[in-house]
């Protein structure tokens, strides 16, 4: 009797190590398909704006796509972007309650009960998605790839040029400058005249003077 207790003992905690040790190893490595590597939302080829991606402001919308052939389910997904950002890893299965970053929000989706689809959100909008890994399901497949089915672009703001502190001037305060100078240059030429004649007239007044 003890040994038969002490057999179904240890066949339950056998079972049950088994059961708490399989999901750190059901999952193989799948990398983000190199064709769809360095990609911008604007420039990839496919483009669906309907798609439930996530709400988030002035961003870009990615759906990823795991093959059939390649696994059988998403359970993690981490990508890099341009600019530094790092999405992920992502792991919720609820579109009402996304997995969230600073500049990122992303969740997968379910397509025959299993979660095949992968929708981000990334902002700012424009940036670049330089390559991505996710742990699928079956465990021990080796080379496995996902794909960018589709994007849904933003619109990248731009930066509105200040305004300098310097003031131009007007092209009329020129012109009158020119006219002011003008002006100050008839009075001289006026005064050498009047000048002038002044000379002649005592110079004639002298010899007048001396005739006499």
């Amino acid at each position: 009797m003890r040994i038969s207790r002490l057999i179904i003992a240890t066949a339950i905690a056998t079972a049950t190590s088994v059961m708490l040790a399989s999901p750190a190893m059901a999952f193989s490595l799948a990398n983000l398909n190199p064709a769809h590597q360095n990609s911008t939302a604007a420039g990839f080829p496919s483009k669906d704006c309907n798609s439930p991606f996530p709400t988030l402001a002035n961003s870009d919308g990615w759906h990823f796509v795991l093959p059939a052939s390649q696994g059988d389910s998403f359970a993690t997904m981490t990508l890099n972007f341009s600019g530094g950002l790092v999405v992920g890893p992502i792991t919720s299965f609820d579109e009402n309650n996304p997995t969230t970053g600073p500049g990122w929000s992303g969740y997968f989706d379910n397509a025959g009960m299993v979660e095949k689809h992968a929708y981000v959100s990334t902002s700012p909008a424009g940036l670049t998605l330089l390559n991505g890994t996710a742990q699928i399901t079956p465990d021990g497949k080796v080379g496995s790839t996902f794909n960018l089915s589709h994007t849904c672009p933003g619109t990248p703001t731009t930066a509105t040029p200040s305004p300098s502190g310097a003031t131009p001037t007007p092209s009329g305060g020129a012109e009158t400058g020119g006219g002011g100078s003008f002006g100050f240059s008839l009075m001289g030429v006026g005064a050498l005249t009047m000048a002038g004649g002044m000379g002649v007239v005592l110079f004639l007044r002298r010899r007048r003077d001396e005739s006499a």
